[in-house]
This record gives structure tokens, sequence and C-alpha cells, in this order.
């Protein structure tokens, strides 16, 4: 069997890093109920769903229509900054990663952005660190720098290389570039394209290569 090299992103490809955001913020309108009545926490999210979770003026945003957030919005975010959630996998990933890492020409890795350390500890925490064999995490040179895919197409020059992402710009494209076979996670069924080689449903994704 020819060897294998399966490269995954991590955020929002591996872990589901909306329901690690959702939850914080979840746990943040608990602790200020008396300021986030229904309708404020509704208009949030509308906000949080609008600009997506890395915007960082959700309460900015929410305080132009209700101005008694206002006054509070440095204690709400040192409160959101405070609070721990558990994150959680996609389903089906940690099975699917028992599986390939099983096979004994086959080798998994990681190439994401952010810190190493920081990577290692969420790793560890979620019980998938023994799975990877090369872990890349370049802070200083992030994605859609070439640099990671270039590092890893050399070192591993007899493999077959694949890499999975959940985003075209900085996971498909420079992947394809630097010789890697690719694959575009998306949760939203709906979302699928014909155009990248989509799926949803990680144990199938897995089945393809056993």
């Amino acid at each position: 069997m020819k060897k294998k090299l399966f490269c995954f992103d991590f955020d929002d490809t591996l872990v589901d890093e909306d329901y690690w955001f959702k939850a914080r913020w979840n746990k943040t309108f608990e602790l200020h109920q008396s300021l986030f009545t229904t309708i404020i926490i509704k208009d949030f999210f509308d906000i949080y769903d609008l600009k997506g979770p890395y915007y960082k003026f959700h309460l900015q945003d929410l305080s132009l229509h209700h101005k008694e957030i206002k006054l509070s919005k440095k204690q709400i975010i040192n409160t959101f900054k405070s609070i721990e959630v558990k994150e959680i996998l996609f389903p089906e990933v940690f099975n699917a990663l028992s599986r390939l890492s099983s096979v004994p020409n086959y080798k998994i890795g990681i190439i994401s952005n952010g810190s190493y350390n920081v990577l290692i500890k969420r790793l560890k925490h979620l019980n998938i660190y023994n799975f990877f064999d090369t872990i890349i995490c370049d802070g200083y040179m992030k994605k859609p720098n070439n640099e990671s895919f270039q590092t890893i197409f050399k070192n591993y020059k007899d493999y077959e290389l694949f890499y999975i992402g959940n985003d075209i710009r900085l996971d498909l494209i420079p992947a394809n570039e630097n010789g890697f076979k690719t694959f575009l996670y998306v949760k939203d069924k709906t979302r699928l394209n014909s155009k990248y080689n989509c799926f949803s449903d990680y144990l199938s994704f897995s089945n393809q290569f056993l």
C-alpha cells in the first residue's frame, strides 16, 4: 500500500470552533442576565451569524441598537475572555483519525496558524495528540503562505500528500500549489460544492482510504 500523509487544518476543520465561541457567549449572557434579555441575545447572534466569530465588534454593533450595553462593554468582554468551555470535535473526527492512524503506511499531520504550544495543549485536552506524527503551527508565517506546505513536501517526498481544510483561500489553494491533493470540509451539507472535493461526514471520508 502506498504511503500517505493526511494533513489537517485544526480550527473549524477538526474542532468546532463556532460551538466554542457560542458556548462562551451564552455563558457570558447568563452571568450578565440583568443586561441580556431574550431579544438582545437574539440581536447579538444575528450580528454574530452575519459577521462571523472572528469579527471584533459584535458588542459595539449591538450597542448601537441597545444603549444599555454600551456602558458595560468592557466588563462583558472581560467576562467572555475569562470563561473556559470544553472544545468539541466534529462528529466522527476521533474515529476517522484513529482508523487512519492504524494503517501502517499512513501518517497524520497538522498545518495550522497560531501558537504551537497552545495547539499542543488543545490537542491533548481533546485526547487526539497521539494521532499526529507531524505538527506545524507557524504563527509568524500564517497560511496561505507556502512555507509550511513546502516543509511537509520536502520532508515527505515519498508520500502521497493530502490536505484537509475548511477554507478555499487559506487551505486548498496553497496546498494544491505545493503538491497536495485537497479536500474541503463543510459542516453544512447545503454548502457542498462539486468544484472541490467536499465532504461533511468524516466516517465516509476515512472509508475511501481504508
